[in-house]
């Protein structure tokens, strides 16, 4: 199912509005683009027809989408059923061009489907325009979906999956809140006073070295997240470092005993 909102507040927006942290599937779902076209539109508009002005367009839009609506639906809905034998291939096909095309190299799971969704529709605008039932030139509904696929993109901050950016982003948080205030300096006095201790932590060579406990790494850092995405990302970025039978936990010395600890690199706060 496709839908169309003009809200202006954006999914990630509303839900922190109530102090929650939307998740990266929910904004593939729901696909936020900005309203302004670019710095030398017309707010929504890219170009304003020979109107003096946006509000003027806007209401001669309204009031011709409120006289006139419904039959060009029902005109292409009859199309594609009587075409609907060779339409998947002929789709198949021209999304692949599209594909090679416009999308970027390094794109990953999420930007590719963030681009079918908007290539899907720039498709089925291309067969209206083929159908007669609308008055565009040729490759204008497909040029539209990649502007607004790149206008997606340019918001999300480029490729790469929004997930793993938000996992990293809330665990270098973490550390960038609490570095000098919940780890028992292990270099420093035997009598620290630390308040809800997360860990222990080490400086070498100005290197820094965090020894998390594993109930604050569950419960903190993996919070609002799969704990084996987040220890995958984590040693893939080189920020969790493994013991050398292959665990992702490290048994540490420290001055209360022998503990189970998660090794994180310091670099994590670079």
């Amino acid at each position: 199912m496709i839908f169309l909102s003009s809200g202006e507040v954006d999914l990630a927006s509303h839900m922190a509005e109530e102090s929650k942290t939307s998740k990266a599937g929910q904004k593939i779902r729901l696909l936020n683009i900005p309203a302004k076209a670019n710095n030398k539109s017309f707010g929504i508009f890219e170009d304003l027809h020979d109107f003096k002005d946006g509000s003027e367009f806007s209401n001669y839009l309204r009031a011709c989408t409120a006289k006139y609506y419904g039959s060009p639906a029902i005109a292409f809905t009859e199309k594609i059923l009587q075409e609907k034998e060779h339409l998947l291939d002929l789709y198949q096909e021209e999304f692949q061009k599209l594909k090679i095309k416009y999308l970027p190299k390094k794109s990953e799971g999420q930007d590719m489907r963030a681009f079918e969704k908007f290539m899907f529709v720039g498709f089925a605008g291309e067969l209206a325009i083929k159908y007669g039932i609308i008055c565009w030139k040729p490759n204008t509904a497909c040029q539209a979906a990649v502007a607004c696929f790149n206008s997606w993109l340019e918001d999300k901050e480029g490729v790469g999956d929004d997930e793993n950016r938000q996992i990293l982003e809330h665990v270098k948080s973490f550390f960038e809140l609490h570095a000098h205030s919940r780890f028992f300096d292990l270099d420093g006095f035997s009598d620290q006073k630390i308040s809800n201790m997360a860990g222990y932590k080490s400086v070498y060579k100005d290197a820094v070295t965090f020894f998390v406990s594993p109930s604050v790494f569950q419960n903190e850092i993996c919070k609002g997240f799969n704990r084996k995405a987040v220890i995958a990302l984590l040693i893939e970025k080189g920020f969790l470092m493994k013991s050398n039978s292959g665990d992702c936990y490290q048994q540490k010395w420290t001055p209360y005993g022998n503990k189970k600890v998660y090794v994180i690199s310091g670099k994590i706060l670079l």
